[in-house]
Parts: C-alpha cells; sequence; structure tokens
C-alpha cells in the first residue's frame, strides 16, 4: 500500500513538469508587459507618476495586445483623477477611461472604467456650467454698474 501511495506521489510530483497538450503545469513566468505595469503601480503608489506614466506607455506601446494593456491604461487614467498628482486633468482621464471601456469592454478594469467615465462626464459638464454662470455673473455686476451710473 504504501509502496503504492509512493508511486502514485512521484507520478503527481514529476508531472509537474510535464507538458500536457501543449500547456505546462508549472506556472507561467510573468511577462515583460506585466513586470512593467507592475512597476509602473509602484511608482505610481509611491508618488512617482511621470515616471509610472512612462511605463504605462511604454507598456501599452510595446506590448499593445497583452492581457495587461487594460490595466495600464486604467492605471494612466488613474494618474490623471488623483487630486496629489501633477498629471492631474479629469478631461484627459475621462478619455482614457473611455478608451478602457470601449477597447478591452470584457475586461476586468471596463467596469471601474465604466464609472469613472460617467463620474467625469458629469463632473466636467457642471465645471463648465459653473464657469458659464460666473461668466453670467461678470456681466451682470458690469450692467448693474452701468445702470448705477448717472
Amino acid at each position: 500500500m504504501r509502496r503504492t501511495a509512493a508511486l502514485v506521489m512521484a507520478g503527481l510530483v514529476g508531472g509537474c513538469a510535464i507538458p500536457r497538450r501543449g500547456l505546462w503545469l508549472l506556472a507561467p513566468s510573468t511577462s515583460e508587459a506585466e513586470r512593467l505595469v507592475a512597476q509602473a503601480d509602484d511608482l505610481a503608489r509611491t508618488n512617482a507618476p511621470r515616471e509610472a506614466r512612462n511605463l504605462y506607455l511604454r507598456a501599452l506601446r510595446d506590448f499593445p495586445d497583452d492581457p495587461v494593456a487594460p490595466r495600464a491604461l486604467y492605471g494612466l487614467g488613474q494618474l490623471r483623477v488623483d487630486p496629489k498628482s501633477p498629471l492631474r486633468d479629469y478631461a484627459v482621464a475621462r478619455t482614457v477611461f473611455g478608451r478602457v471601456a470601449t477597447r478591452y469592454p470584457s475586461s476586468a478594469w471596463a467596469p471601474q472604467a465604466r464609472a469613472w467615465h460617467a463620474v467625469l462626464t458629469e463632473l466636467l459638464k457642471h465645471e463648465a456650467d459653473a464657469a458659464r454662470t460666473r461668466v453670467d455673473l461678470e456681466r451682470l455686476k458690469e450692467l448693474d454698474k452701468e445702470l448705477e451710473e448717472p
């Protein structure tokens, strides 16, 4: 009985390194694109947004069809919505999140990208309304001054 168990275990352990139908049972190594995006994620967390942006862009440029591409594009959007980031730009972020949702609609990042896109669309609309209201207010002040003058 022990001998049978030992043979079964040896077969299982030895079988881990044997390809079966073209697939290895060992975990695949991390791709260059995954390494770039992971490094960019780390840089984004440690307040190095420009360096993070460069790595995200490099991953997207060099590996556009890699499964990690939606994550890289989403990371670019995150850099643009971070209030502490010198790269903060809500209009650019809206565009980036829209691209994640349209180019990679079935990715894990698409639902969050759609949510960001919707929120940023509303924010930008309200910011534009507020700017128009400020202009209108200044015009009314000028008109009021003109009417008060004799």
